[in-house]
C-alpha cells in the first residue's frame, strides 16, 4: 500500500501539477513586470524563464520548449489563453504599481529600494519585500530590511 501511494505521488508530480515554462530571451524586462508575470503566472501554473543564447541549437531548443508549453495551455485554457495570461499580468502589473506609489507616497521606501511582491494564495493579500539597492537576483532574509502588507476590499487597498 505504501509503494502504491508513492507511484500515485510520483506520477502526479510528474503529469497533473508540473510547471510549464516559457522561456523568454534576449534584454528581461523590467523587474515589477517579472513580479507580476510571477504572480500572475501562479494562477496558471506557468514559470517565466529568460536566457541569453549563443548558438542557433538553443534557439531550436527553446522554440521547441515553448511550443510544447503553449499546446499545453491552448488545450488547458482554449485558444485565447495567451490573452488570458496577458490580461491576468497586467492586472497584476497595475495591482504591484499602485502598491509602490503607495508606499513611496507613504515614505516606506526610496527609489533606490528594490521591492518584491508576494500574493496569498487566497483572496487579494500581497506582502511587499523591502530590500536595499541591491540586485533583485541577490535578495534573502538577511539583507531582507521590512515586509509591507496590502489587502484589497470593496475596491479599496489597505497598507498594514
Amino acid at each position: 500500500m505504501k509503494h502504491f501511494f508513492y507511484l500515485i505521488v510520483f506520477f502526479a508530480v510528474h503529469t497533473g501539477f508540473s510547471q510549464n515554462t516559457i522561456i523568454e530571451t534576449g534584454r528581461p524586462k523590467a523587474f515589477i513586470v517579472r513580479n507580476a508575470q510571477e504572480i500572475a503566472g501562479k494562477k496558471f501554473k506557468i514559470k517565466y524563464e529568460y536566457v541569453a543564447f549563443k548558438r542557433e541549437s538553443q534557439l531550436d531548443s527553446i522554440s521547441k520548449n515553448n511550443n510544447a508549453t503553449y499546446e499545453k495551455l491552448q488545450k488547458k485554457y482554449g485558444n485565447d489563453w495567451k490573452e488570458k495570461i496577458d490580461k491576468e499580468v497586467k492586472y497584476e502589473l497595475e495591482n504591484l504599481n499602485l502598491f509602490l506609489a503607495l508606499l513611496k507616497k507613504n515614505n516606506q521606501i526610496n527609489d533606490d529600494n528594490v521591492v518584491y511582491f508576494k500574493k496569498s494564495g487566497c483572496g487579494d493579500k500581497y506582502i511587499a519585500e523591502i530590500y536595499p539597492a541591491i540586485e533583485p537576483e541577490n535578495r534573502s532574509k538577511e539583507n531582507l530590511q521590512k515586509k509591507v502588507c496590502f489587502q484589497q476590499k470593496d475596491g479599496k487597498t489597505v497598507m498594514k
